[in-house]
C-alpha cells in the first residue's frame, strides 16, 4: 500500500488527486520497507502536488483547476462530529450533509458497551443527548440500542456506520476510552470490514497508539494533544503521524515543527470563515471544522491560493534563479 500511494508522475498525481482526497494522507508513509519513518522523505499537502503541478504547461493547469479545487479542498478538512446541530451530531441526517457540502472524511467518536460493542457518541456518558446519564461502559446493547436522542435519533453503532458508507468516505475515528479493551475491539473491527486504509485513528493516549501501531503500522495515527506540556511527546513518538491540537494551541512555529519531524499537523475545531484562513495560514495540513460548507468553499479559493498556487510561484522563481 505504502508503494502505491506514492507519486510516480504527475498526471498520476491530478488523477490521484480528482479521485480522491484521503490519499494525500497516506504520503506520510515512507516506500522504504524497513519502515523507518525517521528516515523517510514524505510529502506534506501542497509541496508534492504543487511541483507535480509545477511541471504541466498552464493549459493544462487550467484545464483541470475547478475539479482540482475540489479534490484538494477535501484534502484538508474534517467533519467534525458532522454538526449540523448539536442535537443531530453523530447521525446519518448529519453525516449525509457533511458529505454532501463536500466532506471526504467524517469523524467518530467512540465509546464502548458493557458487552464491548462500539458505539459512536462524544460523551462517556449518554445524558446530554439522551437524557439518560449512564455510562456507556455500563450499558448492555440492549439499553444503548433502546436509546434516543431529544430529536428521535438512534446512537449508532460503529458497525452501522461502516454498513451504511462502506467505502464511499474516509473515517475519522476517535476512541474516547483509553482502555486497551476499546482499542481491541476496533481493532477486530477494523479487521472484519478491511478498512485499515480507510481510517485515521485519533487518541489522546500514546499507548493506545502504540498498541494499534503494532497491528496495523500502516494505518494513520493521530495524537490528540490539548496542553503545550504534553506535545513533545507528540513530536518525538514514531507511531505518531498527525499531531492535533486544540485550536488555542495553533501556531506556525508548531505546524513547522511538526513538519520538520515528518508528521502532519492538525487543529480542533475550526468554526468561523477568520479561524479557517488563520489555520491555513499556520500551515495547518488538515482540520476538524463545524462547518464543513464553508471550509470546503475557502479551501477552493483562499486555501488553493496560499497552499498551492504560491508555492507554484515559488518553484518557478526558485527555479529562475
Amino acid at each position: 500500500m505504502k508503494q502505491t500511494k506514492i507519486i510516480i508522475s504527475g498526471i498520476v498525481v491530478l488523477l490521484l488527486l480528482i479521485a480522491g482526497a484521503f490519499s494525500l494522507l497516506q504520503h506520510i508513509r515512507s516506500n522504504d520497507p524497513s519502515g523507518d519513518r525517521t528516515q523517510a522523505v514524505v510529502s506534506l499537502p501542497g509541496k508534492a502536488e504543487a511541483e507535480a503541478l509545477a511541471e504541466k504547461s498552464r493549459e493544462v493547469f487550467t484545464a483541470v483547476q475547478p475539479d482540482l479545487r475540489s479534490a484538494l479542498a477535501g484534502m484538508h478538512v474534517i467533519a467534525h462530529r458532522n454538526v449540523i446541530g448539536e442535537d443531530k451530531e453523530h447521525s446519518f441526517e448529519a453525516y449525509d450533509q457533511a458529505i454532501a457540502d463536500g466532506a471526504r472524511i467524517i469523524e467518530q467518536d467512540i465509546v464502548i458497551s458493557k458487552d464491548h460493542t462500539l458505539y459512536v457518541f462524544h460523551d462517556q456518558t449518554a445524558g446530554r443527548l439522551t437524557g439518560v446519564s449512564k455510562a456507556f461502559s455500563r450499558m448492555t446493547d440492549e439499553e444503548i440500542d433502546s436509546l434516543r436522542t431529544y430529536v428521535g435519533n438512534p446512537v449508532l453503532r460503529l458497525s452501522e456506520v461502516f454498513d451504511h458508507y462502506g467505502t464511499t468516505v474516509e473515517y475519522a475515528i476517535e476512541l474516547k476510552s483509553k482502555d486497551r479493551d476499546t482499542a481491541g475491539a476496533f481493532m477486530d473491527l477494523v479487521e472484519q470490514y478491511g478498512f485499515a486504509d480507510r481510517i485515521m485513528v485519533q487518541c489522546f493516549d500514546l499507548d493506545i497508539l502504540r498498541m494499534i501501531e503494532e497491528r496495523y503500522p500502516d494505518m494513520i495515527k493521530v495524537y490528540l494533544c490539548k496542553y503545550p506540556g504534553l506535545l513533545d511527546q507528540g513530536y518525538e513518538a514514531s507511531c505518531v503521524d498527525i499531531i492535533s491540537v486544540d485550536y488555542y494551541m495553533m501556531t506556525e512555529e508548531r505546524a513547522r515543527r511538526a513538519h520538520e519531524g515528518k508528521k502532519l499537523f492538525s487543529v480542533w475545531p475550526v468554526v468561523t470563515e477568520e479561524e479557517t484562513k488563520d489555520a491555513i495560514d499556520a500551515g495547518v495540513d488538515i482540520y476538524f471544522t463545524d462547518n464543513v460548507k464553508q471550509s470546503i468553499d475557502l479551501e477552493k479559493g483562499y486555501g488553493f491560493e496560499k497552499r498551492y498556487q504560491t508555492n507554484e510561484a515559488n518553484e518557478k522563481k526558485e527555479q529562475q534563479q
